[in-house]
């Protein structure tokens, strides 16, 4: 099908421009925001003299979470009458989940008169009896790359566990992030002694109030202070944020430090 046959009947209508990008890093450079709206600009430009356009950005949600902000308000739009058309990249962009989408595609649309094309796959919903079919094949194509998806990064995840690779973003409080022998992994640093006196302190029976007032006697940086300076004990003169007992439990609540203090005998929740 031509592009100027697919858009030859939305001239001067107002048009929704859809682009998202998934929280993965999996997607090629071709599926950049940039590069969606680019494609979809030029691809309006071409076949349309309309500028009533009005762009919508999701950056950084999966296509199989219909919840995302602009993809709502989007459809918020189509339910007020503000849109008549709406075109993305490729059907995936809208969503990857093949029931959700079938019902957008299949009802919502229809029902409020918005008219659907995405440019790659050539699909445009004036022409459905032609093209449910290969939609219907795309939508379930589309959920299985999200769940594929998903698999193999939670399998590339427990593969390096397995290794002996730490994979956490940052390194929990006592610790930091090396690299030995080809492996990111963890070792003590200058607050492991810290550490080590709230765990000794937890479990001669103190609450985490009580800790983080000693913690603050003995002027002791908290984590976010000392991630930003390095500076394990503040001056005394200077005023800074103090410890409380919400910290203490996030410190000793680290699942690296809860898994290493139950092995070792402590299997106090509180």
């Amino acid at each position: 099908m031509e592009v100027s046959e697919q858009m030859n009947n939305i001239l001067c209508q107002r048009i929704g421009i859809y682009a998202r990008l998934s929280v993965r890093n999996t997607e090629r450079e071709e599926m950049s925001i940039e590069n969606q709206l680019l494609l979809v600009g030029q691809y309006l430009d071409q076949h349309t003299e309309c500028q009533q356009r009005k762009v919508y950005v999701d950056y950084g949600y999966s296509g199989a979470n219909f919840q995302r902000p602009e993809f709502q308000q989007m459809i918020e739009d189509c339910r007020l009458g503000l849109l008549d058309a709406v075109i993305a990249k490729d059907l995936s962009r809208l969503g990857r989940e093949h029931l959700q989408l079938g019902w957008y595609l299949e009802y919502f649309f229809p029902v409020n008169n918005v008219r659907v094309i995405t440019v790659t796959d050539h699909y445009d919903s004036a022409r459905l009896t032609e093209q449910m079919l290969i939609v219907g094949l795309k939508n379930l194509l589309n959920e299985w790359y999200a769940v594929d998806t998903g698999y193999k990064v939670r399998l590339a995840k427990r593969q390096q566990r397995e290794q002996g690779n730490f994979i956490g973003a940052k390194a929990p409080y006592g610790y930091r992030i090396c690299y030995r022998n080809g492996k990111r992994v963890l070792e003590p640093d200058q607050t492991f002694s810290v550490l080590t006196n709230i765990q000794n302190m937890r479990r001669a029976g103190q609450s985490s109030v009580q800790i983080a007032n000693k913690l603050n006697e003995d002027h002791i940086a908290t984590p976010e202070i000392y991630r930003r300076t390095g500076i394990l004990r503040i001056p005394q003169d200077q005023t800074t944020d103090k410890w409380s007992g919400a910290m203490v439990r996030g410190v000793w609540n680290h699942k690296h430090i809860a898994c290493c203090s139950n092995t070792s005998g402590d299997n106090d929740t509180a």
